[in-house]
């Protein structure tokens, strides 16, 4: 990013917090006029007035109308992309292109997006990319406000999937651009996952198809898929090393975390349906249309989890507001998800017994194990294959008043009334009153055709 766009950025911050202040302390305020009635003079000089889907726009970006019109598909990025590999080629005199070549892979447009994202209004993801926002988990309403001519807090929120798309074409086109200028430093980034794993380069770009065919975009995608992925499997290999990977509560532990972490890497203003609605495109397609073969069980188990992942999201996601209206969300963290996901697997899920360790006649078929968990609570994570979860520990507090009562002389019982004594509440925590801890375990939920068995 030039420093002019840098100096735009810092000043749009301290609009938000302005903005911010005169909402918290005058309401009425910011009903009375238009976001951007402070946006700099740098930010006007800057941009160009377009109209976009029938709206006015300040557009800063170098995409034409022309292709931010255009339906985003893969073979319509790879022409954009290899026509600024071209021009860079062309430009630096080092070789000629003239034959085309594939998009760069997830690799390489997730560093390139680190890159481009500081112009763009996304709130920021952990250990990723560093954006110039007053709050690091929202994203940058006043940078909306600046970009979309004349916009209220209701007009962003009523056009918030027209602004969405507006930010991803951009984003598209300008990730491409920085890769295929750059070729040094981009291309090589993908050359080991094509070698290594032909099958995940498949899956890959089978999903970003979809994604692309459904209008998700394919950096805020590519972005969302990368991340989420590389994070479930990584969590889920540090807190069960000792299960296997295949059907284990390993593996609902990480399809619950993936789905909740597609969900809140995947960029959008406001709208939780479109975070939701990709976490559900991605996976499915991995159980079908871009997944390899899976059994019916196994599959069923991993749609029930996926469903809980997001769920446990959606859950934990509530919307930012401005002068009532939905303006954003606030999310929850990436070690919030995981340490929520980690107590639901734990603590709150349940064993079919697919395979009997003792006795091959008590095991279930695949037909009968996808029944079971057909029919198993929607919010309860289930598993089928290796150990059960440990038991679960409770403890109970009672309490002993003994020492309150004065003893037999004074006329109390030895055990008195923890409402009064002597015409006197006693507080629990008087220091008379002993606390009693009684710990016990409760064994975590499992279904078996063996009435008598006991997996602990």
């Amino acid at each position: 990013m030039n420093f002019l766009n840098r100096k735009i950025a810092l000043k749009l911050t301290m609009i938000g917090v302005f903005l911010l202040l005169a909402c918290q302390n005058e309401n009425q305020y910011l009903d009375l006029i238009k976001l951007n009635s402070i946006v700099s003079d740098d930010l006007k000089n800057t941009s160009t007035k377009i109209n976009y889907q029938g709206i006015l726009i300040n557009h800063r970006f170098e995409t034409t109308v022309q292709d931010l019109e255009k339906v985003h598909t893969k073979n319509y990025l790879k022409e954009v992309y290899n026509k600024f590999r071209s021009e860079h080629y062309h430009t630096a005199a080092s070789r000629s292109e003239s034959e085309h070549i594939a998009l760069p892979g997830p690799n390489a447009l997730l560093e390139a997006s680190k890159v481009v994202l500081v112009d763009f209004p996304y709130e920021k993801i952990e250990n990723f990319n560093s954006l110039l926002l007053p709050e690091e988990n929202y994203f940058n309403l006043d940078m909306v406000a600046a970009d979309f001519d004349n916009f209220t807090v209701q007009d962003i929120h009523s056009n918030h999937l027209i602004i969405d798309q507006y930010y991803s074409q951009n984003l598209d086109y300008l990730v491409l651009k920085e890769i295929a200028q750059n070729p040094a430093i981009y291309d090589h980034l993908d050359a080991e996952l094509q070698r290594v794993s032909r099958s995940e380069w498949s899956t890959y770009w089978c999903t970003m198809e979809l994604s692309l065919r459904n209008g998700y975009g394919l950096v805020r995608a590519s972005i969302a898929y990368t991340l989420a992925g590389v994070r479930a499997r990584t969590s889920s290999s540090n807190y069960y090393a000792d299960l296997n990977a295949s059907d284990s509560r390993r593996d609902a532990y990480r399809h619950v975390l993936w789905n909740s972490l597609l969900a809140n890497y995947y960029f959008t203003i406001v709208s939780k349906t479109m975070r939701l609605g990709f976490a559900e495109l991605v996976t499915n397609a991995r159980e079908t249309t871009c997944g390899g073969p899976n059994e019916a069980d196994a599959r069923e188990m991993d749609y029930h989890n996926n469903f809980i992942g997001r769920d446990l999201w959606d859950q934990n996601t509530t919307y930012r507001t401005l002068l009532g209206i939905r303006v954003g969300l606030r999310k929850p963290s990436t070690s919030d998800l995981k340490e929520i996901a980690r107590y639901r697997v734990d603590k709150r899920s349940c064993f079919i017994v697919k395979e009997h360790p003792d006795d091959v006649v008590f095991n279930y078929t695949v037909v009968e194990t996808r029944q079971e968990i057909l029919n198993m609570n929607a919010t309860t994570i289930v598993y089928i294959r290796e150990r059960i979860a440990p038991k679960l520990q409770r403890t109970q507090v009672s309490y002993d008043f003994s020492d309150c009562g004065g003893g037999s002389d004074s006329g109390f019982n030895e055990f008195v009334d923890i409402n009064h004594i002597d015409g006197n509440t006693i507080d629990l925590d008087d220091p008379c009153v002993r606390r009693i801890y009684t710990t016990t375990f409760v064994s975590a939920c499992f279904i078996s055709k063996d009435a008598n068995y006991n997996p602990y």
